[in-house]
């Protein structure tokens, strides 16, 4: 049986054995891989950095085990933090356990309303059975036990490591050193990078320009990491500056220490360091981080300045520090960053809310641990906003979201455990080195817990690894300075454990790592293949005129851009050519789903990849029908069993037809894993009769696809068309209307269904595109070569087009003068052409291109001297240009040609009169 007390028959050890000092070696290097490796896998967030972070938490929890296994008593140090961490295992555990449909009603009734097509029953015509999990992505959900596994150990042990406050100290150095090097890393990526991850990483959606980010995604992980590694930092440099003299203060009665030093090269080098720290956090474009860096530091030297650690000598040194941060801030990029951190989001403010809106309907237990993703877009009702939110922008609302107010409270619980460690700390500190730890300590918890306002920084793993080494930290130092006076504390609060307890303990954890970091390897390759899948997709997609990116969204949007890419290609060659790109992007996604079988959003594109490619090769067969003409036909048959079904489409269609089952086995497992994907179930909708479901599936499917995504607009555009086949015309179109102002690519997909079958001149006057929109509605007119509704449409394009270029602050004003010149040309009005030119370089006058178009123009006029004038200007500015310069000579010739004849004609003798 276990004790909390050592066994009196019992000597300790004083001296270890050569393995046991390896065994603590090995220790050491799990937290230093923590700190130091899981960071460079984009913070740990790639698959590649959930296997470090896996297998460095559990490597380090194996060597300390056995090192306890040498030991005469082995014991467990007790933290009081544990029964939190168990709590938030078994939450978790309920979340996506399977429970009774009365149990799941109980605690979250909205889930039976909004999945009408999950509830069994007579009268369900279609239904996918029961949802039995409180969790509304319980693959997700379970996904997370393996993270919280791994930081509940790197805490536990972390705190049984560290016996003396030497042992703090040396940890705390390696903080500082692991903030110094992220720093140097992004401010090198910024100044000298490529735009890859450490000079050799390219991310398919992700670059390093636009600001410091290290090897984090973005400035504000970034900044939080530094913002951590700051107090230690600063910790390590007020011990090299410290002597054992001290003074007293003339304004107080306080002890000053003075600024001295034995290593001030150390202290220049970790002062420099700091000052690096600051810059990078300012250069990383982040409100929040700066902010949060603020607050650390100045907790700390508040705390310090109290306790007369801070000198006036110290705080000159300190301003010096900050006065090379100016510098260097007015040499790179001041502009850039103050007008960043004065322009805040609206984003947050429309992501809050949505969460908020979830924690009312998910009041108790929240809709799942990593459920956000998905979740959101239930409740998210912004037109043509094209972003995608991760997390929500705030720590507290996502765990409310996601864990109800069940997960908040531990959170709240777990929050003060660091803060009660530092505050009582502080008043049992008795030497300046304490003073000064639990200074830096309690400056980052502050500084992390305001930064949590409005940013899930605990979603990374390289940021929440160092908060919670920080915590085990507070908790021995605390430890350890309490018990020296308290007198009821004698000794630590351990228990001691029976040595083959201790055997089972190890080879428990050898299993459980053995598990997460094989499950976690298999994430990693199917990441990679992923990401091969997006980079594919990135070559084929069409950079959209409005936004000047390429964003494709789907598989179909990719097979139709790559048939656009090889415009020089036959029609014959460029289909084949989009069916190759096609075949090797579902290889890819294929092979990640293999790798990967948890991810739901994965298992719907493998599924639309099917049905796709099975598409395809209908269209070539020698039965070349559609999946809704199959889809009827089924219907019109009525088999009476699954296998008469089968083996008529097998019949029908050959080995076709196991692409068709392959997209429907995949769909059911997409939403299984996670009920709340609209795509999901439109794709359902068409090939639900592979279950037998009579025709009402498609609008029950339809209606389900409406309960989980309300403002999706490809559910919007799906339900106009179901309308339309149903003779429901004006409903259709304002179906259609609405999401036309929804989302960009559905955008595109109703321009290309109706723009050239609805009189332009109406199409503009129902739809009411903006701006961006009427350039993608003219574009589609040029693909298809519809003249008469160019002609139609033009001059509206170039009013819109002048009246855009003249609004203020428009940053693309000389590209909108362009189109409205551009407009006037197709429509053979060179004069009002003329008109825009003159009247844009008033206001840009040294802009090369409209000069050269307006040379162009006159040339085209037949106004040579004019013209040439104009091209002559562009020379200057563009002399190796051919054509320019082929363009200014021909119009010089023809001036001096036409000169040429008018003095010959003016020099010939009058006509004798008749």
């Amino acid at each position: 049986m276990s004790s909390t007390s050592p066994r009196k028959t019992r000597k300790r050890r004083s001296l270890k054995t050569p393995f046991q000092l390896h065994l603590l070696q090995g220790t050491d290097l799990g937290i230093m891989a923590l700190l130091f490796l899981v960071p460079a896998f984009l913070g740990g967030r790639l698959g590649s950095g959930q296997v470090a972070l896996f297998a460095a938490a559990g490597g380090m929890a194996i060597c300390w085990l056995l090192y306890q296994c040498y030991e005469e008593s082995p014991r467990y140090r007790l933290t009081r933090f544990e029964p939190l961490l168990i709590l938030a295992a078994i939450l978790i555990l309920v979340q996506c356990s399977e429970l009774p449909a009365n149990v799941i009603a109980s605690i979250s009734p909205k889930i039976r309303e909004i999945l009408p097509l999950w509830q069994e029953g007579e009268s369900a015509t279609y239904s996918l059975g029961a949802w039995s999990t409180i969790s509304l992505s319980p693959a997700a959900t379970r996904q997370a036990l393996p993270f919280l596994f791994a930081y509940g150990i790197l805490f536990v042990v972390t705190a049984q490591r560290l016996a003396h406050v030497d042992d703090i100290e040396k940890v705390f150095r390696w903080m500082a050193l692991a903030a110094m090097g992220m720093a140097a890393i992004g401010l090198a990526q910024y100044f000298v990078g490529n735009g890859k991850y450490l000079w050799t990483y390219q991310h398919p959606m992700i670059s390093t320009d636009g600001s410091a980010k290290g090897t984090f995604t973005n400035g504000n992980h970034f900044a939080h990491f530094l913002m951590l590694g700051s107090g230690p930092l600063f910790w390590w440099f007020m011990k090299e500056s410290v002597t054992d003299t001290d003074v007293k203060s003339r304004r107080s009665s306080r002890k000053e220490f003075q600024y001295q030093t034995q290593r001030p090269l150390l202290s220049a080098v970790l002062l420099g360091g700091l000052g690096l720290i600051v810059f990078a956090v300012l250069m990383g474009l982040t409100r929040g981080g700066a902010a949060a860096l603020g607050i650390s530091l100045t907790v700390c030297l508040c705390i310090c300045w109290k306790r007369g650690y801070v000198s006036a000598r110290m705080l000159g040194g300190l301003m010096a520090g900050g006065g090379l941060v100016v510098v260097g801030l007015l040499l790179y990029g001041m502009d850039q960053v103050s007008t960043n951190l004065d322009d805040w989001d609206v984003d947050r403010w429309i992501i809050w809310e949505a969460n908020l809106n979830i924690a009312k309907d998910y009041p108790i237990l929240g809709t799942g641990l990593g459920s956000h993703f998905q979740s959101y877009r239930s409740y998210l009702n912004t037109p043509l906003f094209e972003s995608r939110f991760t997390h929500a922008e705030s720590g507290y609302l996502q765990v409310l979201s996601e864990t109800g107010l069940v997960g908040i409270s531990l959170l709240g619980l777990a929050m003060l455990f660091p803060i009660y460690w530092c505050v009582r700390g502080l008043r049992y500190a008795e030497n300046r080195q304490e003073v000064i730890l639990f200074a830096a300590l309690l400056g980052s918890f502050i500084a992390n817990y305001l930064h949590a306002i409005v940013d899930f920084i605990w979603w990374v793993p390289a940021c929440l690894t160092m908060l919670l080494l920080q915590g085990a930290c507070a908790c021995r130092l605390y430890q350890i300075t309490s018990r020296r006076h308290r007198s009821d504390l004698k000794s630590e609060p351990a228990i001691y454990l029976p040595r083959v307890i201790v055997y089972g303990v190890t080879c428990l954890v050898v299993c459980l790592t053995t598990w997460m970091v094989r499950d976690a390897v298999g994430i990693w390759q199917g990441e990679k293949e992923f990401h091969a899948f997006q980079r594919l997709a990135m070559v084929n997609s069409e950079a959209d005129d409005a936004m000047g990116e390429r964003t494709p969204r789907t598989l179909e949007e990719s097979y139709e851009d790559a048939g656009q890419v090889a415009a020089s290609l036959t029609a014959e060659q460029r289909r084949e050519y989009a069916q190759r790109q096609l075949v090797n992007q579902v290889s890819l996604l294929i092979h990640a789903a293999n790798m990967n079988p948890h991810d739901a959003e994965l298992q719907y594109r493998v599924a639309e990849g099917y049905l796709i490619y099975f598409e395809i090769l209908q269209s070539h067969s020698d039965n070349p029908m559609s999946t809704s003409q199959i889809r009827d036909a089924v219907f019109a048959s009525e088999f009476e069993t699954k296998q008469e079904l089968y083996e008529w489409l097998e019949r029908a269609f050959g080995s076709n037809a196991q692409y068709l089952y392959a997209a429907h086995a995949h769909t059911k497992t997409a939403v299984r894993l996670c009920p709340l994907q609209g795509d999901a179930y439109l794709q359902l909708a068409k090939l639900a009769f592979l279950d037998g479901a009579g025709a009402d599936s498609e609008e029950v499917c339809l209606q389900q696809a409406e309960q989980v995504r309300p403002y999706d607009a490809d559910v919007i555009f799906e339900r106009g068309r179901f309308e339309w086949s149903a003779g429901k015309y004006d409903d259709a179109l304002t179906h259609w209307k609405s999401a036309f102002h929804q989302e960009i690519r559905t955008q595109k997909r109703v321009i290309r269904l109706l723009a050239g079958a609805v009189d332009p001149p109406k199409f503009v006057e129902f739809f009411e595109p903006d701006w961006p929109a009427l350039r993608r509605i003219v574009k589609q007119y040029r693909l298809t070569g519809n003249e008469a509704a160019l002609e139609a449409v033009l001059p509206l394009y170039a009013e819109r087009a002048i009246k855009e270029a003249g609004r203020e602050q428009n940053p693309d004003a000389v590209r909108d003068w362009m189109q409205a010149v551009s407009a006037f040309q197709e429509l053979d009005q060179p004069l009002n052409a003329e008109r825009c030119l003159v009247a844009a370089l008033k206001r840009y006058g040294n802009d090369i291109q409209l000069h050269e178009t307006y040379g162009k123009l006159l040339y085209s006029m037949n106004r040579m001297e004019e013209a040439e004038q104009e091209l002559r200007w562009c020379l200057t500015f563009k002399p190796d240009d051919p054509d320019l310069r082929r363009r200014y000579e021909l119009a010089q010739s023809k001036r001096l040609q036409g000169e040429s004849n008018i003095r010959l004609t003016s020099g010939q003798p009058e006509s004798p009169p008749q």
